[in-house]
């Protein structure tokens, strides 16, 4: 390695190890590292020292591990160590969290479910949020069991209190479609099923996962663009003078 590769990387060791765990400092951080090598220091010593406290770090391991699969970080040892060698981020994962990589989906899952309808969780523990994640499901299949058709009465309308109430069933990749699906699947074409949906009650498991793990789905494959991804398609629509000023700025960059 360069002399100039083991200084930036070093620096990347130095500001992880210096760092306390907040997450919008961290964002800043990161981005103030403008090469690969300093990242991947960064969050390989990152990882390594808040691991064994995920239960209260886990928003910001997620962060991190976000920008080791979209960036590949881990097909990189010359930053790591030189004895160790990844081939896939399932790997990477499990080496450095020392935890099984379904519990990667389940983190998605439940800082997808914070973000977007309980932010006040962040500031909670991994297993509070997905106790928070979990009952939210149940509140969801409940409501969707209370609006069950009665028998013989056409599939969006209700009685409840005497009174006709229109229902639309849930469709798509709505979580109380996919508790549905789960809850009423056939249990002896499917044995495994009950156990598969108790787990998604109990936020053991998302919904989808309990779905792809039923036979009812096929995981997709992932549709997150890298940072490289997205700069080459901002870069196909960009003008020549524009090319230009991009390919003077990231040799600025490079020669720092």
């Amino acid at each position: 390695m360069k002399r100039g590769h083991q200084m930036k990387s070093s620096w990347g060791h130095g500001k992880a190890i210096s760092y306390a765990p907040r997450l919008a400092d961290l964002v800043v951080e990161y981005r103030k590292l403008n090469t690969r090598e300093a990242r991947i220091a960064f969050v390989d010593t990152w990882l390594k020292i808040w691991a064994y406290n995920f239960e209260k770090t886990w928003p910001v391991i997620y962060q991190v591990l976000e920008w080791v699969e979209q960036e590949k970080l881990y097909q990189d040892p010359r930053a790591i160590d030189p004895s160790e060698k990844y081939d896939d981020f399932k790997s990477y994962f499990e080496a450095r969290l020392k935890k099984p990589f379904t519990m990667w989906f389940e983190l998605e899952q439940t800082h997808h479910y914070v973000t977007k309808f309980a932010p006040d969780l962040v500031e909670k523990t991994f297993s509070e949020a997905q106790a928070a994640r979990a009952q939210a499901m149940q509140q969801a299949d409940a409501e969707d069991q209370a609006h069950r058709k009665p028998a013989g009465r056409p599939s969006n309308l209700v009685r409840q209190n005497n009174d006709v109430q229109d229902y639309r069933a849930p469709t798509g990749n709505k979580t109380a479609a996919m508790l549905r699906r789960l809850r009423t699947a056939d249990r002896q074409e499917y044995p495994k099923v009950e156990a598969i949906y108790q787990r998604v009650l109990a936020g053991e498991i998302s919904a989808h996962a309990g779905m792809i793990e039923a036979g009812f789905r096929t995981k997709a494959p992932s549709k997150k663009k890298s940072l490289v991804e997205k700069a080459k398609l901002l870069i196909d629509k960009m003008s020549e003078p524009e090319r230009d000023e991009i390919s003077a700025y990231i040799r600025q960059k490079s020669s720092h």
